[in-house]
C-alpha cells in the first residue's frame, strides 16, 4: 500500500527529523557572528574531563588523543541561528533553524560553493515549463495569503557526491516573466493550462539576478562521533555555535534505523535501496521483491534492499542481486503494473540482522505524546528520531508533525492513510458516491492532502493535512471511474478491499496537536 509509510524510510540530512528549548543554553548572542571562521565551537558532552596521558615509555611520544565523545544534546542555537522546535507534553523535537539576520527559516544544505550552509527557505514555487518538450524551466510563485519568502532556491546535482546531494543556489526574487501558459513534467510533458491570475513566474537566466553570495549564509562543518558500541551520529556544527545531529552512522558511513525482526538495527544507508511497499516482478505480487534505484545512473550499484513482507512482520534486509528488466507490480490484494524505466533491482539472500549494529528504541517524557529516542546497544543516547520524533502512547505508534490546511500542527501517526495518493473510485454510475480501494482493512481515520495558505518550509506542499474522513461501510460491487467527464465501469470489487467514505472530521479533533516554538 503506497502512502505515508514511504516517507518513513528517508533519513534526512535532508530529509528526514531535549533540554532547554534547544537541549541546552544557546551561546551568548551578543556581537556579530563570523560566518567565515574556520574555527568550530566546542560541542558539550556529558563525559568528564580526562587528563592527557604522558609520553609512552616505548616511543617517547604522546599517544593519540581519544576520539571525541558523543554529544550530550541533539541541537543547539547559535548567535545568528535560532532554533524552532515542536513542543508537546513537556518534550521537544527539532524542527528547523531560523536565521535572525535574514528573518526567515533556513535548512543546512550543500551551497553552490561546495560548503554546507544554512540556506534560507525558498518562496512557495512550483517548477513548470513553457515549452511542449519541458526543457525551458520556470518557477511559478502563486498568490499567497501571507508574505512569501524573498528567495528562490534552485538545486542542481552535485557531481562530487554522484547525485546524492544537490548544490543549491539562492536567488533573490527579481524580474517578472509572463508566459501565457505552462506545462508540467510527470511521466510525459503535459499541458497544465494558463498561469493563475496574480502569479509571478521566474526563469533562471537571464530574467533572475545572479545568485546571492553563499558566504553570506552560516557555514556548517560535518563530523562523525561514535560510541563504544560502534554506532555514532552525524554532527553539524555552525560557525556561529549552532549544532545539529542529523542521523546515525556506523563504521561504514550512514545507516538507517530500521525495525527488523528481532529488534531495531542500523542498516547501511549509503547506496542502499529501501521500499516499504510490496513491489514484485510477478503479476500476482508474490515471490522475489524488487526495489527501485533512485540514485544517479553513474553511481555504484545498490548494496541493500529493505522490504516489508508481510507488513506486519517487520523488515527483511537482503543484498541487491542485480538489475530487473521485466515488468514491475505493486500492491497486495490489488496487484497493479507500474512502469519499469530500467532502474529496478531484485533482492537477493537476506542478511542476518545479527550482523548489523543493534539499537534501542526508547521514549522520554510522561505525557500522551513522548519523544522517541535512539540509543546504542550500550545505552548511549544517539538522539531523537527525526522521521517519527513522537510516540502516541495511546495508539502505540510513532507520529510526526504535519501542518494542517489552516496552519495548525498535528502529529500524524505511522499508519495514517493518505487518500490523495490512493485510487479514487465510485460506487454508482453517476460517479457521485466516493469509494476508496485500499487493498487491506483501513484504520478509523484517513486524511486527504491539502494546501495551506502560508508556506513554512520549501517542501510545505509535499504533505499537508487538508481534510480527514472516517471510513464508512464496506462496499462490494461494480466500481466506476471518471474518464474525463464520463463515468465508466471499472471492475468488480474484490471482497474486503473497498469502503465508502464516511463522516468528515476536523484533523485537529482526531490527531494530537503540537506547537511550533522559536528560541529567544
Amino acid at each position: 500500500m503506497p502512502g505515508l509509510q514511504e516517507v518513513a524510510v528517508r533519513w534526512w540530512a535532508l530529509a528526514l527529523l531535549a533540554g532547554c528549548v534547544v537541549e541546552g543554553s544557546p551561546p551568548d548572542d551578543s556581537g556579530t557572528p563570523d560566518v567565515d571562521s574556520d574555527e568550530a565551537p566546542p560541542v558539550p558532552t556529558d563525559s568528564p574531563v580526562v587528563d592527557t596521558p604522558g609520553e609512552t615509555a616505548e616511543t617517547g611520544t604522546p599517544p593519540p588523543p581519544p576520539p571525541p565523545p558523543l554529544p550530550s544534546t541533539s541541537w543547539l542555537a547559535g548567535t545568528r541561528l535560532q532554533v524552532e522546535t515542536w513542543e508537546v507534553d513537556g518534550v521537544q523535537a527539532f524542527a528547523r533553524f531560523h536565521d535572525r539576520q535574514l528573518g526567515v527559516p533556513c535548512t543546512v544544505e550543500l551551497a553552490d560553493d561546495g560548503e554546507l550552509r544554512c540556506l534560507p527557505v525558498s518562496a512557495q514555487a512550483r517548477e513548470r515549463f513553457v515549452d511542449t518538450a519541458c526543457t525551458e524551466r520556470v518557477f511559478v510563485v502563486e498568490p499567497d495569503a501571507c508574505e512569501q519568502a524573498p528567495f528562490l532556491r534552485v538545486g542542481a546535482p552535485d557531481t562530487v557526491t554522484c547525485g546524492v546531494r544537490e548544490r543549491a543556489a539562492v536567488y533573490p526574487l527579481a524580474s517578472l516573466a509572463t508566459p501565457p501558459s505552462v506545462y508540467r513534467q510527470l511521466v510525459l510533458c503535459e499541458f497544465e493550462g494558463p498561469v493563475p491570475e496574480g502569479s509571478a513566474v521566474y526563469a533562471l537566466q537571464p530574467v533572475l539576478e545572479p545568485p546571492l553570495d553563499p558566504t553570506g549564509f552560516v557555514r556548517f562543518r560535518e563530523e562523525l562521533r561514535f560510541g563504544a558500541a560502534g554506532v555514532g551520529v552525524r554532527l553539524l556544527t555552525g560557525d556561529d555555535g549552532a549544532m545539529l545531529v542529523t542521523g546515525l552512522v556506523d563504521a561504514g558511513g550512514g545507516c538507517a534505523p530500521l525495525r527488523l525482526d528481532g529488534g531495531p538495527r542500523c542498516v547501511p544507508e549509503e547506496r542502499a535501496l529501501r521500499s516499504v511497499k510490496l513491489t514484485y516482478g510477478a503479476a500476482d505480487c508474490v515471490g522475489t521483491p524488487v526495489g527501485r534505484d533512485e540514485r544517479e545512473e553513474e553511481c555504484a550499484p545498490a548494496r541493500v534492499v529493505a522490504t516489508q513482507e508481510p507488513l506486519s512482520a517487520g523488515w527483511t534486509v537482503a543484498e541487491a542481486a542485480g538489475s530487473w528488466a521485466g515488468d514491475v507490480y505493486v500492491g497486495g490484494a490489488s496487484c497493479v503494473r507500474v512502469t519499469n524505466d530500467g532502474r529496478w533491482v531484485t533482492a537477493g539472500d537476506p542478511i542476518d540482522p545479527v550482523d548489523l549494529p543493534g539499537l534501542q528504541a526508547v521514549t522520554e517524557g510522561s505525557g500522551d505524546l513522548q519523544l522517541r529516542v535512539w540509543r546504542d546497544a550500550d545505552g548511549a543516547r544517539l538522539g531523537s528520531d527525526p522521521t517519527w520524533p513522537f510516540q502516541d502512547v495511546a495508539a502505540g505508534l510513532g507520529c510526526r508533525p504535519i501542518p494542517t490546511a489552516d496552519g495548525a500542527w498535528v502529529c500524524l501517526p505511522e499508519d495514517a492513510v493518505d487518500l490523495s495518493i490512493e485510487a479514487s473510485w465510485f460506487a454508482d454510475a453517476a460517479c457521485s458516491e466516493v469509494v476508496f480501494s485500499l487493498g487491506n482493512a483501513p484504520p478509523d481515520i484517513a486524511f486527504v492532502r491539502g494546501r495551506r495558505a502560508c508556506a513554512v518550509d520549501d517542501d510545505a506542499l509535499d504533505l499537508v493535512v487538508g481534510e480527514a474522513w472516517r471510513f464508512g461501510d464496506l462496499f462490494t460491487g461494480l466500481l466506476h471511474v471518471k474518464a474525463g467527464e464520463t463515468c465508466v465501469p471499472a471492475f468488480q470489487t474484490p471482497p474486503g478491499t473497498a469502503w465508502r467514505r464516511g463522516e468528515r472530521v476536523a484533523p485537529t479533533s482526531v490527531y494530537p496537536a503540537l506547537a511550533l516554538v522559536r528560541s529567544p
